[in-house]
């Protein structure tokens, strides 16, 4: 956060010398982060254009400079993220991954306000998500099936909705991307599928907080429950607002319930949907599947050793070994951030093998249900 703070002041306060964004010593990287860094440099980029408008002797839209990371893995997901790469360029690679970038989803921006069925872009770009899906998951053998594909343009619908609810303009970002092992081995080989959702606003603790008193009951119920753990372990690293968002994880729980029953399952469905495809893992290459949500000062990761169990009909979310809300997640999957994040950002890392595929699915007609 706090590069991306200092690279978003760089642009606003710009004075005229180019920008770089240095990767040379950058050994790690995340497609999420690379993506919020891209939606910053883009918006800003783009009210600087509105503001120059009718200011033909001024130029004040900077000029940026990509220098490349000499790790190759990095640079994967740099191209994979839009940034301009020039390999030939690049001196001393790292040989530090087996994948190779394949292609991406592209930016889409949505905002709630489009209430119009033509303004509304949302339903259009749940179909061009589940299509981009579909693509990668055709390369492993397999097609969603008509019924799945209804299933996810619901909830990706209800998870851009808790986007727009949650944003100070009702706007959200979305963007994907897919790379892949160089092999010939259908069977084996392994793809990785990244897809981020973000937005710029309150997070999910603060908007709980908000609507506390229209919420009251559903709200008191939640905060008990909170206050108990926290009491029941003083030593804790996290707070009242890391425990808030972990409870709001769990199926029924919303601050708009008030307004609507039904809301507070979008989330979990959409982890489950993600978790349940992509869930092949190997850790020797690297390969860990996992959902990373920042909101506020909250870090939850959500993997294959602490993922969504079902109890008494409704899925929760704990975060720990025990699968027990009454007790406190690992620190390692619930943190605490240095900075705010000034909205939500969502990340699914799943990973494609059609073997593990054929285990799961059985292979018989190559659709997953």
């Amino acid at each position: 956060m706090g590069f991306i703070n200092e690279f978003a002041s760089s642009i606003y306060d710009y004075t005229g010398f180019i920008i770089t964004l240095d990767f040379t010593k950058c050994k790690k990287a995340d497609s999420a982060a690379l993506f919020a860094l891209q939606i910053i440099r883009l918006e800003l980029i783009n009210t600087l254009s509105k503001l120059q408008r009718g200011l033909k002797s001024i130029n004040i839209v900077p000029e940026i400079k990509v220098t490349n990371s000499k790790s190759l893995d990095v640079l994967r997901l740099m191209k994979s993220t839009g940034y301009p790469i020039n390999y030939d360029g690049v001196q001393e690679i790292e040989i530090d991954s087996s994948l190779v970038p394949v292609d991406m989803m592209g930016y889409f921006k949505g905002k709630g306000s489009q209430k119009h069925y033509s303004e509304n872009k949302k339903s259009i770009y749940a179909a061009k998500i589940i299509s981009y899906l579909n693509k990668c998951l055709s390369k492993h053998g397999y097609n969603f099936s008509d019924i799945h594909k209804n299933k996810l343009n619901g909830i990706i619908g209800e998870v851009l909705s808790n986007a727009e609810d949650h944003s100070h303009e009702g706007t959200w970002f979305i963007s994907g991307n897919f790379s892949r092992e160089d092999s010939k081995n259908l069977d084996d080989v392994v793809g990785e599928l990244n897809l981020t959702i973000m937005n710029i606003g309150e997070s999910f603790y603060e908007g709980f907080i908000q609507t506390k008193e229209k919420n009251r009951e559903h709200f008191n119920s939640v905060r008990e429950k909170v206050n108990e753990l926290l009491i029941n372990n003083p030593n804790l690293s996290i707070n009242e607002e890391q425990i808030f968002t972990l409870w709001m994880m769990s199926d029924g729980i919303s601050r708009l319930n008030f307004h609507d029953p039904s809301r507070g399952t979008g989330t979990m469905k959409f982890i489950n949907s993600f978790v349940d495809l992509g869930d092949f893992e190997d850790i020797e290459k690297g390969f860990t599947p996992n959902l990373s949500l920042f909101t506020g000062y909250t870090q939850l990761i959500c993997d294959n050793q602490y993922k969504p169990f079902k109890k008494e009909s409704v899925f929760c979310l704990s975060l720990n070994p025990e699968n027990n809300l009454n007790l406190p997640p690992k620190e390692s999957h619930l943190k605490v951030l240095k900075k705010r994040f000034p909205g939500t950002l969502l990340s699914i890392k799943i990973y494609l093998n059609k073997k593990h595929l054929d285990i799961k699915y059985g292979g018989a007609n190559n659709e997953k249900h």
